[in-house]
């Protein structure tokens, strides 16, 4: 038996202990990122590059899967195997950045229009990569995806900007995505697990919530926006086609229009039960957060090289064309970032606060032991789900929403419980303030809130 065999059965070992045979860390994934706990993370895929000059200027980075040529004057090439996938992809980029680019960058050196046209396509990678993430994280949770997934429904159809100047490669990487979607990868499993753990029947009702003009994110409070057309056009040049799923959809009703059948995953029988207690929920969620991590982490590592070249560089064509590509891959970003944290941390935040407002609820009726210690005992769940990793959920909550629908919660433990119990409620558990329910995203990090805690009474 080869080492890479054993590795792999010993990892299957680890994920059936924990509950749930679909997570787990990737037996072949890099320690990168800055702060990562990667003990459970999925980690990216390796990948070697290799970077090659030609006598005729021609200058070649690639490793087994991707290869990209370019010369000063200009990007050249792209090629992309028919099996990549976009984690493939983005390791790749990542990794070309910091063999041939990175250097350049920190010092403030002069860099060719080929190395600009190779830098903005591995931007244009990393935000492809981190949307495409929430995009099917949203699919997942909203049960929007097929059983089959040899025959996905998403990115049916592909739309690419006008002004945008890589529609082929646009089109190499929708195939990379729908090639996530469809190869069962590490990553892809493990979201499957968390998001099959976390559906409601209310879910579409939440985003609904969330992307409300009264909850929705302050500039975009005039649009009244329906959550799939929020969710499935998060990249501006990859559009996951909402027509082609709705024409799929109505296909499943009979003539009553009552759906007939069970092809996708949620919409008609979500699980009644959970194999996963209350303490195991919330560390599948935290792998989810410590292995998306790697990829917006990648992001903020690019913006905030570019802004330390626009510093340093003496040469006026180098930061004008640093500036123009840093102003475009914000505004990628800063779109990006906002619905990946809905995603993967609003919506499991306000999952929580609806658990503990039923939970509430339930324990008006228990003839068992007193009401209020069993509130106590919510109260004690919802903080043991909601502070995994260091409190990064509440770290990077970012929703009007989800301050809402917590406030509320907060309300009712306080009625329910009364003043007394409540302040015992408040000594042994630690309950977030949410006073800023929406912080600014447009900085180097793109935003991370400060938790505080709630004052006691």
């Amino acid at each position: 038996m080869n080492k890479m065999l054993t590795r792999k059965l010993i990892s299957l070992a680890m994920l059936l202990a924990t509950g749930c045979a679909t997570t787990g860390s990737d037996p072949e994934g890099p320690k990168t990122g800055k702060g990562i706990d990667t003990d459970d993370s999925v980690k990216p895929p390796i990948t070697a590059v290799s970077v090659s000059n030609s006598m005729l200027g021609e200058r070649r980075v690639e490793d087994s899967r991707i290869r990209i040529t370019y010369r000063d004057s200009g990007l050249e090439n792209v090629t992309i195997a028919d099996d990549a996938d976009i984690r493939d992809i983005q390791a790749f980029a990542i990794t070309a950045y910091r063999k041939v680019l990175k250097n350049k960058l920190q010092n403030g050196d002069p860099i060719t229009k080929g190395e600009t046209e190779l830098l903005g396509f591995i931007c244009f990678v990393q935000h492809v990569a981190l949307a495409s993430f929430t995009e099917y994280g949203y699919l997942h949770l909203t049960g929007r995806v097929r059983c089959d997934k040899k025959e996905s429904p998403i990115l049916k159809d592909i739309k690419v900007n006008g002004d945008h100047q890589l529609p082929r490669e646009a089109e190499l990487l929708r195939r990379s995505v729908v090639n996530f979607n469809s190869n069962s990868n590490v990553l892809a499993r493990l979201i499957d697990c968390w998001s099959g753990e976390s559906l409601r029947d209310d879910a579409n009702q939440i985003f609904s919530e969330i992307v409300a003009p009264q909850y929705g994110r302050k500039k975009d409070a005039a649009l009244v926006a329906k959550p799939e057309e929020f969710f499935l056009a998060t990249n501006p040049i990859l559009l996951w086609s909402y027509v082609q799923y709705t024409d799929d959809l109505n296909a499943l009703k009979n003539k009553d229009g009552e759906y007939t059948g069970q092809e996708y995953t949620g919409i008609f029988d979500p699980p009644k039960t959970s194999k996963l207690n209350n303490k195991q929920k919330a560390l599948l969620w935290g792998r989810v957060a410590n292995s998306l991590r790697f990829y917006s982490g990648d992001c903020g590592e690019l913006h905030r090289d570019m802004a330390r070249s626009i510093q340093m560089t003496s040469d006026s064509y180098t930061k004008r064309q640093i500036e123009d590509l840093r102003i475009k891959y914000a505004q990628w970003l800063e779109d990006d970032f906002y619905k990946f944290r809905e995603v993967y941390y609003a919506y499991p935040f306000i999952c929580e606060c609806k658990k503990l407002f039923e939970r509430i609820q339930d324990a008006r009726h228990t003839l068992f032991k007193s009401n209020k210690e069993q509130m106590e005992d919510a109260a004690m769940m919802f903080c043991e789900a909601t502070s995994v990793n260091g409190n990064e959920m509440i770290k990077n909550l970012n929703s009007r929403y989800a301050a809402k629908v917590y406030g509320d919660t907060i309300r009712e433990l306080k009625r329910r419980a009364g003043s007394r119990k409540f302040k015992e409620i408040q000594e042994k558990c630690r309950l977030w303030s949410l006073d800023e329910p929406e912080f600014d995203i447009s900085d180097d990090e793109f935003g991370i809130r400060k938790v505080k805690y709630m004052k006691k009474d």
